[in-house]
């Protein structure tokens, strides 16, 4: 799921850049279960661009200038130093590079060799600058050089739509650097070069806040709205411009200098507050011993690796911290109930610390929306939303949790009479003869999924052995082949390109006719494998946006794609389990929105668009997993090639089925309980949101069990938690009614991706989604659309 959407020059998005919460990053919002934890068109405008970007606008096709703002002597450097285009067959001669055969473990171990016996002949990404960890200052000196020539150049350009290019152009030559900064941070295995980052980035930061208070700037945007002839603009340039203006006012720009540095101030303690409550959710929180017998449900070499802890009698126990793994296997496998209630509420128990720095970032955030002329923060984070208002996204979740009433009795129903029965079968030490308690929840969930299906595990596993990485890529190539006209073909990288021999370079292209080039759309850094100092979320990094340079050229994106899979060993190739490849589908999804887009501007390319509308496409990506016409092109078994029996997909199914209502209920909760906090004119020690869980969920809140503490995205995404939600209602929307009767059909897809995916930030979200539908969807749409949506899986 991603996180942020535009750097610009943005406070709110520029904060998580020091954080160390990768805002670069596109991570996957996570469901929450049973634990409140976070693991937490084209627009062809006939209109010349700046000439100080167009004289170097034909570097930009050479691979891999880093960004066409970034300074033109570097520019020239990265041509003159490479060749510019990627090798086409291996060094070796040997056959041609397939996407079967980039993930195995023979080219990883070429691969190895290769850069072993090779010293370096450019930088990563192929800039030669970043051979070694200093030329990051280096890098960022050019385009704090840059940066200031444009800035000057605004200050005396006349009012407009130069003046939106020009603030453009400023903004892409910062992210450029910054944006690439803060991927390698995540990722690099050198500390050296973690911490250049790092240093980069701060710099950045540090210019964006001085740019933020240069009224020259503001100005000449004002100018340009103010322009008689702004609502004639091609609406691309309006959004862009007023996008701008808007994010200056968020800084006070035109109030007093009082004003400003309050703003400021505020700001600074909101990335404080926040960067600690993060922290926060991610330390130990509570630890429960467990006598050795409770727990011999877990494997014994889990037990080895606990501490153990022997009584005044002699009796022997086992400390279980909480969160943890095998918290959460004894939450689902234990059978005494004293022992999943003491995990329970040891997982989100009340602390004093922690929730002085909740009230605190909810207060700070309180005054900030004040200070800029909001009612509440609700308001403020959602006025640039498709929602744009909390009273629509109460009114959203409310409904979906009165619509899901007679699944969920139904499904509390089914669980109370397992316990009934379960306690009256299995009398004796942790039997209570209660009603069903929130604690109980995992285990009999469990219990009754093993009644539905006795090879639960049996099923994962076989289902792994014809999801072989290489075969998936073959697929994913495929449908964008079959939908789009656009083929996914691997590169190969030179020394030095890459920080990991396991990276994968692959190139997005136009297919053209027989007599014609295809044209290079973007290229994705896949970094898919586990390692020691690598961030392990699922992830899409947008190194490099596109946007238009000349009526001729177009920047090509550049984007990182983060998973966290087995490597491939000489016997036995990278094999993924279904939800595996369901997430791979999700951050693939992210990865071809940023490079199918096509806006004129860098500051609402790609993913850089609505935040309750950027997990559409994403989502969207995961509906072809769930259907065999699909799976079965490229599900082949890693030994025999015999496709995947349609009977495994459909035990999934159910499986995935059977707590569906459940799941989205908990969603609904964090969704609500986020809106509720934020939304609050004064915040209090009290507790809001306790009332909420049995309103929403059904289950009695638990005393001592505090979620919203441990929640992270209460930051990350403080008043838009909803988005997953209110996403995944639209892409089931649009999966019904445009792809269910062909998923690969390329007339579906052509209109999916001119309408919803090349307009970017650019568009009109609700505008898009009419266009693809045929018709405006209204909130009863959206939540019939999340009811019926587990179904179509």
């Amino acid at each position: 799921m991603l996180v942020c959407h535009s750097l610009g020059w943005r406070v709110s998005s520029l904060k998580l850049v020091l954080d160390g919460l990768r805002l670069r990053a596109q991570p996957r919002m996570r469901i929450h279960s049973q634990s409140c934890t976070s693991t937490s068109q084209p627009k062809r405008v006939q209109n010349s661009c700046p000439a100080h970007m167009v004289s170097y606008a034909a570097q930009c096709r050479k691979l891999p200038c880093l960004s066409a703002s970034v300074h033109t002597r570097m520019l020239h450097a990265s041509a003159r130093a490479n060749h510019a285009q990627p090798l086409q067959s291996p060094p070796d001669g040997s056959n041609p590079l397939t996407l079967r055969s980039a993930f195995s473990y023979t080219y990883y171990s070429q691969h190895t060799h290769l850069n072993n016996t090779h010293a370096n002949i450019t930088g990563i990404f192929n800039l030669p600058v970043l051979k070694t960890s200093d030329g990051f200052q280096t890098f960022a000196d050019e385009a704090l050089r840059e940066s200031e020539a444009l800035r000057m150049q605004i200050a005396q350009c006349a009012p407009g739509v130069h003046v939106v290019e020009l603030m453009d152009a400023l903004s892409d030559t910062l992210c450029a650097v910054v944006d690439l900064a803060e991927f390698v941070r995540n990722i690099h295995p050198d500390i050296e070069f973690r911490s250049a980052c790092e240093d980069v980035c701060r710099r950045i930061h540090a210019h964006f806040e001085e740019l933020n208070t240069d009224t020259r700037l503001s100005d000449a945007l004002r100018r340009v709205v103010a322009l008689r002839e702004f609502d004639t603009f091609d609406y691309e340039v309006q959004r862009t411009a007023t996008l701008l203006l808007f994010d200056f006012e968020q800084s006070a720009i035109d109030g007093s200098r009082k004003e400003r540095e309050a703003v400021q101030e505020l700001t600074a303690r909101v990335n404080q507050l926040g960067l600690q409550f993060v922290h926060n959710t991610q330390t130990e929180r509570g630890r429960v011993t467990i006598p050795l017998n409770e727990a011999r449900v877990l494997p014994a070499q889990t037990i080895a690796r606990l501490p153990h802890v022997r009584d005044k009698k002699g009796a022997m126990s086992v400390a279980v911290h909480t969160p943890s793994y095998q918290a959460e296997m004894l939450l689902a496998t234990s059978a005494n109930a004293n022992v999943r209630k003491a995990l329970y509420t040891a997982n989100t128990p009340e602390s004093q610390p922690r929730r002085e720095v909740l009230m605190g970032l909810l207060q700070a955030r309180h005054a900030l929306a004040l200070t800029t002329g909001h009612a509440s923060y609700a308001h403020k984070a959602l006025k640039d939303t498709m929602a744009e208002q909390p009273e629509r996204v109460t009114a959203f979740l409310t409904s979906i949790a009165d619509a899901f009433l007679p699944e969920r009795t139904a499904e509390m129903q089914q669980l109370s009479r397992l316990k009934h029965t379960h306690e009256h079968t299995n009398q004796g030490e942790g039997t209570t003869q209660e009603g069903l308690k929130a604690w109980d929840k995992a285990y009999y969930s469990e219990i009754r999924r093993t009644q539905t299906s006795s090879s639960v595990g049996r099923r994962g596993g076989a289902m792994s052995e014809y999801l072989e990485l290489g075969n998936v890529f073959e697929g994913l190539a495929d449908i964008h082949r079959n939908l789009y006209g656009v083929d996914i073909v691997p590169v190969h990288t030179l020394p030095g390109e890459v920080w990991d021999p396991h990276v994968v370079k692959l190139k997005l292209i136009e297919m053209k006719g027989a007599h014609e080039t295809d044209s290079v759309l973007g290229y994705i850094y896949a970094d898919l494998f586990t390692r020691s100092g690598k961030s392990d979320q699922p992830s899409q990094f947008t190194i490099r946006s596109g946007r238009r340079i000349s009526d001729t050229e177009y920047q090509t994106p550049i984007v990182g794609l983060l998973c966290s899979l087995n490597a491939p060993s000489r016997d036995t190739p990278t094999l993924l389990q279904h939800h595996e490849l369901s997430t791979l589908f999700h951050e693939m999804g992210h990865a071809v929105h940023c490079i199918l887009g096509r806006t004129r501007f860098h500051h609402v390319a790609g993913t850089r668009c609505k935040i309750d509308y950027v997990e559409i496409p994403s989502i969207m990506n995961e509906f072809f997993v769930w259907d065999y016409r699909v799976l079965s092109r490229f599900a082949k078994h890693h030994r025999t090639g015999e496709t995947v029996p349609v009977g495994l997909l459909e035990g999934l199914k159910r499986e995935k089925q059977l707590n569906a209502a459940s799941e989205t209920l908990s969603q609904v909760l964090y969704a609500l309980g986020d809106q509720v906090l934020h939304n609050a004119t004064h915040h209090s020690h009290n507790r809001p949101v306790d009332s909420l869980t049995h309103k929403v969920t059904g289950y009695e809140h638990v005393d001592g069990s505090v979620w919203e503490l441990y929640f992270s995205h209460m930051y990350t995404y403080g008043a838009s938690y909803y988005t997953y939600l209110w996403s995944k209602a639209f892409a089931n929307l649009i999966w019904q009614e445009c792809f269910s009767a062909n998923p690969l059909s390329r007339e579906v897809g052509e209109r999916y991706r001119d309408n919803m995916l090349a307009p970017g930030g650019g568009g009109k979200p609700w505008v898009m989604v009419e266009r693809m539908l045929g018709y405006k969807p209204t909130l009863t749409h959206l939540v019939e659309s999340v009811v019926k949506g587990h179904t179509h899986i």
